[in-house]
């Protein structure tokens, strides 16, 4: 009976390091596991198409993707998560093998061994890059929304003040007819406010 118990234990046990072994290989996501020491122990085909590094390449290696200034921001939460925490969408800059820049989003828990001891970090990494730039074009037609509706709010009261300075010159020309020098003032400011509302409607 215990052998049978023992038998079916080892079968579940491969079972579930086969289902483990299919889903690292086909996640879309990268799946990167570091070690104490923040080598990497795992870097699956996911990893590899995102950021440009071979498994061969890395493994055994310190994390090859983060650049000098995220470093700060990449120690504390891998401190973090090897001391118990779990992290969920995170976002950060990477950076690919081509030296691109990669905007991710990550999650990331402890890695234990089978008597349940901290051996590492495990991340699952979304490139969000395509995301983070259309985000950053909504926001900026949203700036330039906002710009054109304060423009278009000061044209118009500009407008309205140029209005009152064309008309009370227009009347004061027809009443300055017989003192040609001063209705040549009169001209000049007038020709300038219209000019003025021109430009204002361009």
């Amino acid at each position: 009976h215990d052998v049978s118990a023992q038998a079916a234990a080892e079968a579940g046990e491969k079972r579930r390091a086969r289902d483990m072994e299919a889903l690292f290989q086909a996640s879309p996501y990268a799946i990167i596991a570091l070690n104490r020491a923040a080598k990497v122990m795992w870097w699956n085909p996911a990893a590899e198409n995102i950021f440009g590094y071979r498994a061969a390449d890395v493994i055994g290696q310190p994390h090859p993707v983060v650049p000098e200034s995220e470093y700060g921001h990449f120690r504390s939460h891998f401190e973090r998560a090897f001391s118990g925490e779990r992290l969920r969408n995170i976002r950060g800059t990477r950076q690919a093998k081509d030296g691109h820049k990669v905007e991710v989003e990550f999650s990331s828990a402890p890695l234990t061994d089978p008597g349940g001891k901290t051996i590492g970090v495990v991340y699952v990494v979304n490139d969000v890059t395509d995301r983070v730039q259309l985000e950053r074009q909504f926001l900026q037609a949203q700036k330039m929304e906002a710009v054109g509706q304060l423009t278009g709010g000061i044209a118009h009261d500009f407008n309205n003040l140029l209005g009152v300075l064309i008309g009370n010159l227009d009347l004061a020309r027809e009443r300055l007819a017989g003192n040609p020098e001063v209705a040549e003032l009169v001209d000049a400011a007038l020709d300038a406010g219209l000019r003025g509302a021109e430009l204002n409607k361009r």
